[in-house]
Order: structure tokens, then C-alpha cells, then sequence
């Protein structure tokens, strides 16, 4: 195990991740030797000795490891017993009482019971109570064996061998080392005796394989009462191989014999600390056991190697210029099959510091053990994995996660609730592994995650890398996802101004599970239940409804205060872009918008230019990131743009020239501007988290329309940067409407349709289109598209609260003389705006075009389409601002013609000049090679310029004349196509 910490240690370490071993010295016991042996007490014939080892798998070297552990229990009890078998179902305390009624007693018996419904330490300590001398602890095939599928080899579930070890540490009681309970155990730690540990059971216990169990359970057959008598939950899988579960107890005698050794044993975490950039005093912690049964391939070592993978991952983003907000801590925990010893004992060590540091805790013990997400969480932790979920694909399907998890919990929830609010559930009591000691006992808000399923091997031998490549995740692509979801969620708790938590999820579901409580309590009650008991249990009830509604009380203070936070974050990012708009107000002129491609004309002359303009009276600039579009790019930004992309220009480098212009005194506000396919490329969480830190204050995506902008505009209002959205002259009213209310500093208004570029003159219409604009919102609008002159510019800013230039500047640094471009830069701004010669400011104030009307409706944008907008994982609605009620208009169209039995009936009117119907061909050599049946061709290639293109062709042309469109422009991709579009424009007068 100490070689696996320092491998990790070291890893850490390569990454370039400050990391440390931190040694704790807990008592652990060891096997020595383990018998299980059936005998008559009569003669003292050995009537069956249990082999209590696992078979070899040919092909598995895990199976056939010799370092391989010797089935035990961990803190089980040293002891030698003998009594009768009873059998006690899953060893519950309820199991026990029904065993009472039904008139057995376990009492100086020896009790089988099989793994599942509750911890081993349940069914001990529960057998303990009712007087048991010993425990054995079987896997029945109905839990994770045969009745579920192929045994492993053959499938992924537990064969008749399979031995599942476990820990019988009471841990609900307190995890970690026994002896040192509530603090750590440092090698000088004071330690109680084993006798006061409260958290240890007193008798032996096993393992077995139910092949072991085989004989045991035929020995108590027609002996005490029959298993389903009590219950036919009683009965197990085994049935198939002809047993009939009765209680006992048996005739025979069962000998237990588990001689362990206790000893104070070295353990080994590994810490990993990703230092905070803004609040390194706050941490996040993620987490995963190191220390397994045998090999863990499932357990834990899937979770394992996707820690080490989210440490890799955290160095690359590192290398590209990310930190975190707040501290990301990494832990690799030892010894917690034990009983949660590692994660426990730092956290006793630590539990000053946690309380007041840790914003959450995040737990991933067994990554892949099938294909089904589940989660155990604090309710506050809900809307986040909604949102991370929503952001993962699931393995090869067109799912989420989130989708796959909905799916799978409506499939498997006994709560109509859960179904009716239709979201997948989050339940804070299965919090299990080493999230205890954080949740438990620091009090702090944890998750634990993985994806469940197969378990059908767990902490046995043959929980191997040859069974999770052959039967669990051949492809590791849920191991993808896992990682995906941690380091999703890492990130935006590490990296969130402020954090995504819900405490009114907390509130409500502390007030669901009271009343869940009302309602067992109602169900349980009879007529001998003392009025004095019933109404001490009222009192009670009174007082934690009060301490809920206090909770909600205070919870919706919180959320007030968590959106006000949320504003504030806005505004101190779009304060310095609202600054800008307000100084130049205040001076009455135009605020002016400069618009550069990134590392144009070179890498090296870029922050002086970018210092330049705002020495030559830029307000804001707006810096294009390398990627062009000739569809809306003229020639001269076309042409900057594959200057700067042969210039090796990426976003990291965008990133990079920003962050030193502002290390060099830009003051100004800075926005991205560019396409969507770099962004989606590169990522949309990262991209945001580089340019806050980078001081960039927006971003404007010239072809991502809002509804497609959900996600990415919430994570720009996340991290304060500024979303403006572009408004062009064939945007609608009601669209225009819907835009302006997720404008949040101003709105960019391109003042012509067409590609970017100089003009000779304006647009005539510009005053109506903002008139348009104005009635909608008070925001500042800057219009672009067209300014090249200082005529230009004091006309447009005659109008607008701002003026952009684009194309302009280009031509300018592309015409200057070597080693002046910087210069000429500022010298055209000067130029352009009158500062060179005084003439500034308006001449008129700013006139206002239109009122503004009552807004309505929330910033969501509602979908405009009548079609659907997703067609697959990557499908959407990818295009440019401009032509978006275009394509709505067309999609209606689209739908009434589709509906329209009159627009069918002129369709068909056009068959006879398609060709159709097409001819038959009768294929004789193919019939006569095939056989049977004669086969015949459809021959849509006699048909008109090929019927299939045709088709489709004279449906566009006559939903466009339906339009009262005169001209088609076709697509010409494929020529055949083209053909068949003019061909039917000049039947159709088109």
C-alpha cells in the first residue's frame, strides 16, 4: 500500500501539484487462520470444512494473485465458537424480531445470514443483541449472482467462489480507528482500551461464498420454520440449486473459528493542494480511496485512476493559464475498507480548519461498477448536478448524463413525488464511504457519486481489469464520463464567484422527509401505544416543524442575498463598460468602439496597438478572435483574420495578449468577439474562467443566438463578464423585444445587412431601426457596419450612444509603414473621432427615437421555432443573428404547407413532369441468380434530372411562391440539385 501512495505522491508531484504523505497509526487487524466446519457434537464426525478461498479464473492474473488477502473481516472479533446454525435472512434488526415471533431463538447459536440491505456491522452487532455466539456473512446468487445474469466468467456477475470481505466496524456510530475515537491517532496519540471501543462487535464473524453456503443451509432444511412463513422476502436465489430456506436451528453443530491479529499499523493518505488564486483560504476537496480488498478494479481503483486523471487534467489547465478561485485539494485516502480510517482520521486532525474553510466536499469511491448514475448528496449540492449532468454526454447514447439519470430514477422510485417534479433524486442519506467523517461529523456539504450496477464481484478477487474491460466499460467511456462530471463540478465550486447552492432544496427536503416520518409514525401506530408516548412523540413533531420552517425562513434569505451577490458580480464587470458609455455621455459625444482581429498585423505589435487606441480615445475595444465566415466577414476582415490564424493566434493566445496589455496599463474595457466553433472547440467554462482572470469584460458570439446561449450566458453572469447581443435590420419587433432583455451593458446594432466592410454612405434607415430598438430598452446602443470617415462617425454617433469601426482599422495598419502601424493606429483614431481637431462632441443632444414600453416576460429566451431545434447530439440552431426571423419565417411556411391538403394536391399536379411514376425494370439476371421471387428496379434515374432531387426541388420553389418570393438561390453543392432548382424556376416563372 505505501508503494501505491508513493506512486501517487509522485504523480501529483509530475503534475506540478504541491503534495505530501500524511502518516496516521490506527489499530488493524490481520487473518491468521479461519475455519468453517459443520460436525455431529454426538460422534464428532466432520460432516463438511468450508473451503473459504476463491477459484482461479484462467486468463485472470488478478484471481491468481498469490498476495491475494485470505477471506476475513475487518475489526472482527478473535474467537473460537461453536453453536447451532439459525438462519436470519439479512441479518436486520427487524429480521431478528420476526425470528422472535416465529418462536427461534438465536441464542448461543451461530447465525448465516447473507450479504445486502445493511451494513455487515448491522447484522453483527444486531446478532450480538439477540445472544449469537458467531456470524457468517454469504453472497446469495439472488443478490448479485446467477438469477441476475452470466456469472463471471462468462457475464459480469458473482460466481459460486466469490467471497465478498467487508468491514464489521460500526462506523454509523463513529468511523475511524476504534482506539482513538474523535481525534487522530498520530503515532503519540493517547489510545483507550479495546474493551471501551464503543464501535466494535464482540463476536466472530466471516465471509463465505454461497458454495460454501450450499451445505450449511441444506443442513437446517425442514428444521424450525419454514423461511416463507415468515416472508417470501426470507427466500434467496439458491432455490435453483435445491434449497429450501428454513430458519433452524440445525441438529448439527457449526464450528467459527477467526483468530486475527491486532496491531497499530502505518497508514499513508496522499494530499494534493491546487493553491486558490482570489480565496485560497476557502477549499474544495475531492476525494477517493486508495486501499483495496484485492485488485479493485471497480473498487476502488476505477475511482482512483480518475483522480489521478482530474490531476492531470487540473496541470494542463494550469499550463494554459487557469487557477481555480479557491483551493482544490485532492485527497488519496488509505485504509478506508477498514472503516473509513484514512479520510477520518485528517478530518479529526483537520476538523478545526474544515469547518470554517471547506466550501464541499466531493467523493468518488468506486467509479464504474455498472452503467446506472447514482448520487448521495446534501440537497443544497441539487441544481448544480443538474447543471454539471446536463453538460456530460452518457456513453453511447444521444443521452446526458443527466438524461440517463432521470431516466434510470423515474425507472427504479417508489415516490411518486420524484416522479411528478420529474427530476432525478439526490438523497442525503445514502451518504456513504468516506464522505461521513466530512458530512457526519465536519458538518460539511458533501456528494458522492459513481456509476452503480454490476456489483456482482465487490471486494472479492475477482473485481479485476480483465472483468471491467470484458463485462462493465470495455471502451472506458464511463470512466470518461465520471471524470467528466467530477472535474465539472470541481471546477465550478473551486471557480464560481458565488456558489450554485440551494438552500431552499435543503429547506423543502427537510420538510418532505418530517412528513414521509408523520407518515410512518401513523402507520405504526395502534391501539397499545401509551397516549403519554404518543403525545411526548407530537411535542417533538411540533418542534422540528418549527426548526424547519426557521430553516426555510432563513434559507430564502440566503437565496435573496445569493442573487444580490450574483448582481453585484454582474455589475462590477459591466460597471466598467457602462463607465465607458457614461463618461462619453457626460462629455456628449459618442462612446467609441474599436474593433481589431487578434495578432493582426503580428503578435509582437498587438498590445502596443491595443494601447495606442485607448491613447487615441478608444472607449472599448472589441477584439476579434481568428475565425471567419465569408457568408458575414468581407474581404478585409476575411483577410486579418488568415493573417493572425498563420500567426499562430488561438484564444490562449487572445488571453495572453490581453492579460499583458493590462499588466501594461490598459484601463479600458475589453470584449471577445467571434464565432461560436473556437469557443465550443476550446470549451465554454474554461473560456469564461481565462477571461476573468485575464480582465476581459465580454464577449459577443456573431453567430450564436441566445436560445442556443443558455449555458453561456450563465456562466458569463457567474463569472461577471458582459453578454451583449447584436440586433441587425431584418431582426423583428418581437424579437428585438426578447434580445434587449438579456442585453445586460449594451447592445451592438449592425446597421446594414450584408457582410463587414467600409461604405460610401449610411443607411438611410438607421434612425427608424434604433427607433425600433429604443422602445424596448434605456441601454446604450452602438452601432457598427460601414463607419470608415469622420463624416461617418459624427453622423452615426449623431444617433447612437456609441460608434463601432472595424474594417477601417484594418486597412490602416495594413497600409502604415514599417515599424508606425501602432502610431497610425492612434493617429485614425483621433482622426476618425475629431480629437485631433477638437470636434468631439454632438452638435444636438442625443435624440431619443422611440419610448420605451412595459418589458415582459423573464431573460429566458422562449423558443421562436416550430421545428424542432435539436436533430441529434450536435444539432442546433447555429446561425447568424440576421437571418434568424428569416428561417422562422420560412419554417412557418414550411408547416402550414405540410398541413395544407391544397398545397399536396398542386404538388402532385407536377408528376407527370417529374416522370413519375417512375418505370419498373425487371432485373432477370439478378432473378435469375437470387431465386424464388422475380425482382424488379424502380428506375428513378429515367426520371427527370433524377425525381429524388426534383422532389425536393419543386417543394421549395412552390413553398417560396407561397411566400411571394420571385427569386430562389439554390444550393449547388451537389449539381444535380442546382440543375433540378432552375430547372423548375423556369417552368414556375421563378
Amino acid at each position: 500500500n505505501k508503494t501505491q501512495a508513493t506512486h501517487t505522491l509522485e504523480y501529483f508531484e509530475k503534475q506540478g501539484i504541491d503534495a505530501e504523505i500524511v502518516e496516521y497509526f490506527p489499530w488493524l487487524n490481520r487473518p491468521l487462520s479461519q475455519r468453517v466446519a459443520m460436525f455431529n457434537s454426538t460422534t464428532h464426525e466432520v460432516l463438511f470444512e468450508a473451503l473459504l478461498r476463491e477459484d482461479a479464473i484462467p486468463g485472470d492474473p488478478a484471481s491468481e494473485d498469490p498476495n491475494n488477502l485470505d477471506p476475513f473481516h475487518a475489526y472482527s472479533a478473535d474467537g473460537n465458537v461453536t453453536g447451532q446454525l439459525v438462519y436470519a435472512n439479512y441479518g436486520s434488526n427487524d429480521d431478528f424480531n420476526a425470528l422472535e415471533q416465529a418462536g427461534i431463538s438465536v441464542n448461543d447459536a451461530v447465525v448465516i445470514v447473507r450479504y445486502g440491505k445493511v451494513h455487515s456491522s448491522v447484522k453483527v452487532h444486531a446478532a450480538e443483541l439477540a445472544g449469537a455466539r458467531g456470524v457468517l456473512i454469504y453472497s446469495d446468487p439472488e443478490d448479485d449472482g446467477y438469477t441476475k445474469g452470466k456469472d463471471y466468467p462468462v457475464g459480469p456477475w458473482r460466481p459460486e467462489s466469490s467471497i465478498r470481505r467487508d468491514s464489521v466496524l460500526r462506523h454509523r456510530i463513529h468511523p475511524g480507528d476504534p482506539l482513538t475515537p474523535g481525534y487522530p491517532s498520530t503515532k503519540n496519540s493517547q489510545r483507550i482500551e479495546p474493551d471501551n471501543a464503543v464501535n466494535l462487535c464482540r463476536i466472530p464473524s466471516l465471509p463465505l461464498s454461497y458454495r460454501d453456503a450450499l451445505p450449511l443451509l441444506s443442513a437446517i432444511q425442514s428444521h424450525g420454520v419454514a423461511a416463507s412463513n415468515i416472508s417470501s422476502s426470507w427466500v434467496g436465489g439458491l432455490t435453483s440449486k435445491g434449497i429450501e430456506y428454513w430458519t433452524g436451528p440445525s441438529t448439527l453443530e457449526v464450528n467459527l473459528e477467526n483468530r486475527v491479529e491486532y496491531r497499530t499499523v502505518a497508514i499513508q493518505n496522499v494530499v494534493g493542494r491546487i493553491k486558490g488564486w482570489e480565496d485560497p483560504g476557502q477549499a474544495v476537496i475531492i476525494g477517493n480511496h486508495r486501499d483495496a480488498w484485492s485488485s479493485g478494479a471497480s473498487d476502488p481503483s476505477s475511482g482512483s485512476a480518475v483522480l489521478l486523471e482530474l490531476a492531470r487534467v487540473f496541470s494542463e489547465l494550469g499550463k494554459l493559464g487557469w487557477r481555480p478561485r479557491r483551493t482544490i485539494i485532492l485527497g488519496s485516502w488509505d485504509a478506508a475498507e477498514y472503516g473509513l480510517i484514512g479520510s477520518t482520521e485528517w478530518v479529526e486532525e483537520n476538523i478545526d480548519w474544515l469547518r470554517a474553510s471547506a466550501v464541499a466536499y466531493v467523493n468518488v469511491g468506486a467509479a464504474v461498477g455498472g452503467n446506472a448514475f447514482a448520487v448521495a448528496a446534501s440537497p443544497v449540492f441539487q441544481n448544480l448536478l443538474y447543471a454539471v449532468t446536463k453538460q456530460v454526454p452518457y456513453p453511447h447514447s444521444n443521452e446526458t448524463v443527466y438524461d440517463a439519470w432521470l431516466r434510470q430514477s423515474l425507472a427504479t422510485s417508489l415516490d411518486a413525488d420524484t416522479s411528478a417534479k420529474s427530476r432525478p433524486a439526490v438523497s442525503p442519506f445514502e451518504l456513504n464511504g468516506d464522505t461521513i467523517a466530512f458530512a457526519m461529523h465536519a458538518g460539511i456539504p458533501s456528494v458522492d457519486m459513481g456509476f452503480v450496477g454490476s456489483a456482482g464481484a465487490q471486494h472479492s478477487n475477482f473485481d479485476s481489469f480483465k472483468r471491467m474491460v470484458s463485462f462493465v466499460d470495455p471502451d472506458m467511456q464511463l470512466h470518461l464520463a465520471i471524470a467528466q462530471v467530477w472535474g465539472l463540478l470541481a471546477i465550478r465550486l473551486a471557480s464560481d464567484p458565488v456558489l450554485d447552492m440551494c438552500p431552499m432544496c435543503y429547506a423543502k427536503d427537510i420538510k418532505h422527509i418530517i412528513q414521509q416520518f408523520e407518515k410512518q409514525m401513523r402507520l405504526r401506530r395502534s391501539a397499545s401505544v401509551a397516549d403519554s408516548k404518543a403525545m411526548s412523540t407530537a411535542k417533538k413533531l411540533r418542534r422540528l416543524h418549527a426548526a424547519q420552517r426557521q430553516l426555510e425562513t432563513n434559507a430564502r434569505i440566503v437565496e435573496h442575498d445569493k442573487r444580490h451577490l450574483r448582481s453585484i458580480s454582474l455589475a462590477i464587470m459591466t460597471s466598467r463598460i457602462s463607465a465607458a458609455f457614461s463618461k462619453a455621455a457626460q462629455e456628449e459625444r459618442p462612446a467609441f468602439v474599436a474593433y481589431v482581429v487578434a495578432g493582426y498585423p503580428t503578435p509582437d505589435l498587438m498590445v502596443d496597438v491595443l494601447l495606442e487606441l485607448e491613447k487615441g480615445g478608444v472607449d472599448l475595444i472589441e477584439l476579434g478572435v481568428p475565425f471567419t465566415d465569408p457568408l458575414a466577414d468581407g474581404p478585409t476582415i476575411q483577410a486579418a483574420h488568415m493573417v493572425a490564424l498563420e500567426n499562430g493566434i488561438d484564444i490562449d493566445e487572445c488571453v495572453r495578449l490581453v492579460k499583458e496589455a493590462r499588466e501594461r496599463g490598459l484601463t479600458i474595457p475589453v470584449l471577445f468577439m467571434g464565432y461560436y466553433n473556437p469557443i465550443m472547440q476550446y470549451g465554454e467554462e474554461l473560456l469564461v474562467q481565462q477571461c476573468a482572470q485575464a480582465g476581459i469584460d465580454g464577449y459577443i458570439v456573431v453567430d450564436l443566438p441566445p436560445e442556443e446561449a443558455v449555458t453561456f450566458r450563465e456562466l458569463c453572469a457567474a463569472a461577471g463578464l458582459s453578454y451583449i447581443p447584436l440586433i441587425t435590420p431584418s431582426t423583428s419587433e418581437g424579437r428585438i423585444q426578447r434580445l434587449v432583455q438579456i442585453a445586460d451593458s449594451f447592445v451592438y446594432v449592425v446597421s446594414r445587412s450584408g457582410v463587414t466592410g467600409a461604405r460610401a454612405s449610411l443607411d438611410s434607415h438607421l434612425p427608424n431601426l434604433l427607433g425600433r430598438i429604443q422602445k424596448h430598452t434605456a441601454l446604450p446602443l452602438a452601432v457598427g457596419f460601414g463607419v470608415n470617415t469622420h463624416e461617418h462617425f459624427k453622423d452615426v454617433g449623431a444617433m447612437a450612444d456609441g460608434v463601432v469601426i472595424g474594417s477601417q482599422f484594418i486597412t490602416v495598419m495594413r497600409n502604415a509603414a514599417s515599424g508606425n502601424v501602432a502610431q497610425a493606429v492612434r493617429e485614425y483614431c483621433e482622426q476618425v473621432s475629431g480629437r485631433s481637431s477638437d470636434n468631439t462632441k454632438r452638435e444636438k443632444p442625443l435624440p431619443k427615437f422611440g419610448s420605451i414600453d412595459s418589458l415582459s416576460g423573464n431573460d429566458r429566451m422562449q423558443p421562436q421555432t416550430l421545428l424542432p431545434d435539436r436533430f441529434g447530439e450536435f444539432g442546433g440552431q447555429y446561425i447568424p443573428e440576421a437571418l434568424y426571423d428569416c428561417v422562422s419565417e420560412l419554417e412557418r411556411a414550411y408547416v402550414q404547407c405540410k398541413d395544407d391538403p391544397a398545397f399536396w394536391e398542386e404538388f402532385r399536379s407536377f408528376y407527370p413532369y417529374m416522370g413519375r411514376p417512375s418505370p419498373l425494370h425487371f432485373a432477370d439476371r439478378l432473378t435469375a441468380e437470387c431465386g424464388g421471387a422475380q425482382i424488379y428496379l424502380k428506375r428513378e434515374d429515367l426520371c427527370h434530372t433524377g425525381s429524388h432531387k426534383l422532389n425536393n426541388a419543386i417543394g421549395q420553389a412552390l413553398v417560396a411562391k407561397r411566400l411571394g418570393k420571385t427569386r430562389i438561390i439554390a444550393e449547388t453543392g451537389a449539381g444535380q440539385h442546382g440543375v433540378g432548382t432552375a430547372t423548375i424556376c423556369a417552368k414556375l416563372g421563378l
